[in-house]
């Protein structure tokens, strides 16, 4: 079990936690010299001993426990357990838009993706279920869920690309996720594309569909920063014909926002090395299971500091 949550706000807790322990021994030691002016100190402290004091700490306990507790609960405090990869069924949606045969990679990114999607299958359980959806302006299904891992390769290695043009990501993303929901299995889409989506709905829609049916995406972006024109795609002159579209650029605000809203994570592969490193992570981040306890934490600190003013209005009240 691991814990995360970001170190931001590190620095102001434990500013308001030493001006918090400051403030109550000035506060006690002012409270001090007032006893012993109106009051026969020596023969108090006999008769209640410490206790006219001890009780100040608890009250301090709790200010600095709550202070750490709001502070951990807005630094997206979080619980990573680690999980069995075979308890999980993917689905690998791979682009087979014209952009894709972008040399970039060689000899093309689409070459590379099938390289990197045949990896995966060597690097996961053999129980595991996969499926295959590929899309260029629409979606296809072309495997459902299955442990036949050399039919989900054959079928990988025989890609191509597709028409019509454009890039379906949200109609793709759509397909996938019918596909996956067939599993009773915590569910997973690997999707893996070059451009924007520019075809179909709308991703806010189908991120709503996804989180709905409890699917987490981890969305790979493939592709350099080089700049590119039609020239460079080897491409038929039926796809050169049909589009229509502004030539596909990553969209990588979109990707990031799909796989942030459903639980997964965003990874940018500039070459093939950082592809099939891109594929490793999404098998790692499947085994992890993360717990969001800021929320908890937010109540929690409240809880303190509500306890705190209970007992220093009640039980624990200074009277001067």
């Amino acid at each position: 079990m691991e814990i995360s949550f970001s170190y931001e706000n590190i620095n102001l807790m434990l500013l308001l936690i030493g001006i918090t322990i400051i403030l109550h021994l000035i506060t006690l030691r002012s409270r001090r010299k007032r006893v012993v002016k109106f009051s026969n100190f020596e023969i108090l402290q006999r008769v209640v001993g410490n206790k006219i004091f001890q009780n100040d700490y608890i009250i301090l306990i709790l200010r600095i426990l709550g202070i750490t507790c709001i502070i951990l609960g807005l630094s997206s405090f979080t619980i990573i357990t680690v999980r069995n990869v075979s308890n999980f069924d993917f689905v690998l949606a791979i682009d087979t838009s014209s952009s894709m045969s972008t040399a970039d990679f060689i000899p093309n990114r689409l070459e590379a993706a099938k390289d990197a999607s045949t990896y995966l299958l060597d690097i996961i359980p053999a129980d595991t279920r996969v499926g295959l959806v590929t899309f260029a302006g629409k979606p296809y299904k072309k495997i459902g869920l299955t442990t036949d891992l050399k039919k989900v390769r054959k079928t990988i290695e025989d890609i191509n690309f597709e028409t019509p043009a454009g890039t379906a990501i949200s109609d793709a993303l759509l397909t996938a996720a019918t596909v996956v929901s067939e599993s009773n299995k915590t569910r997973a889409i690997i999707l893996l594309t070059d451009g924007k989506n520019n075809r179909g709905l709308s991703v806010n829609e189908t991120v709503k569909f996804v989180k709905e049916n409890n699917i987490t995406v981890y969305a790979i972006g493939i592709g350099t920063n080089m700049t590119m024109d039609r020239t460079q795609l080897n491409i038929s002159k039926e796809l050169k014909g049909g589009t229509l579209a502004e030539f596909p650029e990553l969209d990588t605000e979109a990707l990031e926002y799909i796989s942030n809203n459903t639980g997964g994570k965003f990874f940018l592969a500039t070459n093939r090395t950082s592809l099939k490193e891109a594929y490793e992570k999404t098998i790692i981040e499947a085994k992890q299971k993360r717990i969001d306890i800021s929320y908890y934490l937010l109540l929690l600190g409240v809880l303190f500091f509500l306890t705190e003013w209970a007992l220093g209005a009640t039980k624990y009240k200074t009277i001067p």
